[in-house]
């Protein structure tokens, strides 16, 4: 997985280069796929419990990107995936790659491709401290606070990207401009 992961990043690198070069557009986008691709460099650090910087600098890019854009379901997304991370490492069973590949589908359905990394590399962090407080002879010590959650959010914001594409994709097809594969519609429910 890691492997695929960082393939998706470096390819993603480029184009956000290129598309730099171009057009001139991007800089914020390439500057934070070059510091991700950065901190995905160093070893996890610590003693007993090790944390990635990745995941540090993931989650507190996405908590500031959630924060600007003022997103609610992103939000509850992250508190939903951070109820799925603590039950994942907490329970007696190793169901780590169960509970990631779920925690990412459900958030690249629900939310847009930086949102959807971003909640889920916040609800990870979240769940991940709530298991190492809640059980201190926790099994899978080695789970918390991985690097392994940074691959499963670059997987989560290009499975959302893909998603949003077939989307609009589907929508324009139909006539009716983009539609929004979400479980959740606002406005069907204004009175």
């Amino acid at each position: 997985m890691e492997y695929a992961a960082v393939f998706l990043l470096f390819s993603v690198t480029i184009a956000a280069a290129i598309r730099v070069c171009a057009s001139g557009k991007g800089v914020f986008t390439l500057a934070f796929l070059v510091l991700t691709t950065l901190t995905l460099c160093p070893e996890q650090s610590g003693e007993g419990v090790r944390f990635s910087p990745a995941l540090l600098f993931c989650a507190l890019a996405g908590t500031a990107y959630i924060g600007y854009e003022k997103d609610i379901r992103a939000i509850v997304c992250s508190l939903v995936v951070a109820t799925v991370a603590a039950g994942a490492t907490t329970s007696r069973v190793d169901v780590a790659g169960i509970a990631y590949v779920g925690a990412a589908a459900f958030c690249a359905l629900m939310l847009k491709p930086f949102s959807a990394g971003g909640a889920l590399a916040v609800g990870y962090v979240l769940g991940d401290t709530y298991s190492f407080f809640a059980d201190k002879a926790l099994i899978f010590r080695y789970e918390l606070f991985s690097v392994n959650t940074v691959y499963a959010a670059i997987f989560c914001t290009f499975l959302a990207a893909l998603t949003k594409a077939v989307s609009d994709v589907y929508g324009a097809r139909r006539g009716r401009g983009r539609a929004v594969l979400t479980v959740f519609k606002p406005d069907r429910y204004k009175c």
